[in-house]
């Protein structure tokens, strides 16, 4: 007989496992999961590897994480304790924190949900618990001003207000355009509103003359030189390429006009310690890549180089700095 209750209490403390084809321990009020887990069944909880009961205090309900119960909706937790809570009149239970928020367009104050007052030419903002002006007012001791548009200005989104266009600068309520120096000329595609005249280079503020070296010229756009075919660049100056190196030159020139699959890719680094952003076009055939880039300071350059490695390349902008830049 006592055989016979050991026989069965083993049947249930060490349930069939039919993955192992073994038997294994499982605690009561626990469900075998696969391996070696098990699970504690629907209304207990892991305690110090065994199932203990769950205390499911008055409106509350199961779940299967964390303390093993919540509230229901409309009570707060408070120790082990479910007690009621009021929700305000425009507000909406939060079953996430046991509590109550208010509905889109209302705000709480001290326990109730007052509804914003928007002004005329006013409008919600995007959680709908404080209010913005629309576009051309601005914000003033609780009204929308209209905000009377200077000439050579545009809306930034950002900011909620006008700002001076490209090339031009606030003084008052104006935007004033920017004073074009010396050896310069005024173009609006410039982030500075201005460039530099062919032959001119952008150097410490100003736009200085800039002397070519021997077996060099100017870039197509004027803001850089490159050195002339048979020639490359070194230390600021166009030296020949000795016979190797103008054999290779001369077959990735014919790679890149044979290739048919070109690429423009985006990079940034720093060049001369100046961090720099910018697209250059790529041949797959071809490990030489070039184009151009802009310094933070607005200042434009030509660069060229090549791969170094898997989307990092060497570079040298146009008065020679070199460029360290990854592929974005």
């Amino acid at each position: 007989m006592i055989l016979l209750m050991f026989s069965v209490l083993m049947l249930v403390l060490v349930p069939y496992d039919a993955f192992s084809d073994t038997f294994r321990l499982v605690p009561i009020n626990a469900t075998p999961a696969y391996g070696d887990a098990w699970t504690c069944n629907p209304g207990f909880q892991k305690v110090n590897g065994r199932c203990q009961k769950v205390f499911l205090p008055r409106n509350a309900e199961l779940i299967s994480y964390a303390s093993g119960w919540r509230c229901l909706p409309g009570y707060k937790r408070i120790g082990n304790r479910c007690e009621y809570y009021r929700v305000p009149t425009n507000a909406t239970v939060n079953l996430w924190n046991s509590g109550w928020d208010c509905d889109y367009g209302y705000v709480n104050k001290d326990g109730y949900c007052q509804k914003v007052r928007v002004p005329r030419n006013g409008k919600l903002n995007s959680k709908g618990t404080d209010w913005v002006c629309q576009a051309g007012f601005y914000r003033s001791i609780g009204r929308c001003l209209p905000d009377n548009k200077p000439r050579n200005t545009q809306w930034s989104y950002i900011d909620q207000q006008w700002e001076c266009q490209r090339g031009f600068f606030r003084s008052g309520n104006h935007c004033i355009q920017a004073p074009v120096p010396v050896n310069a000329m005024a173009d609006q595609n410039e982030p500075l509103g201005y460039k530099c005249l062919r032959g001119y280079l952008w150097v410490a503020g100003q736009c200085v003359e800039f002397e070519l070296p021997r077996n060099a010229r100017f870039s197509f756009d004027g803001k850089s030189w490159e050195c002339n075919h048979g020639f490359e660049k070194k230390l600021g100056r166009c030296v020949p390429i000795v016979v190797h190196t103008s054999k290779i030159s001369n077959t990735l020139m014919t790679q890149s006009v044979a290739c048919g699959k070109r690429d423009m890719k985006t990079v940034y680094g720093l060049c001369a310690g100046f961090y720099v952003i910018g697209v250059l076009q790529v041949c797959s055939d071809n490990p030489f890549v070039r184009g151009d880039v802009v310094y933070d300071s607005g200042v434009k350059s030509t660069v060229k180089g090549r791969w170094s490695k898997q989307g990092h390349l060497l570079a040298k902008d146009a008065l020679g700095n070199r460029c360290d830049l990854q592929v974005d």
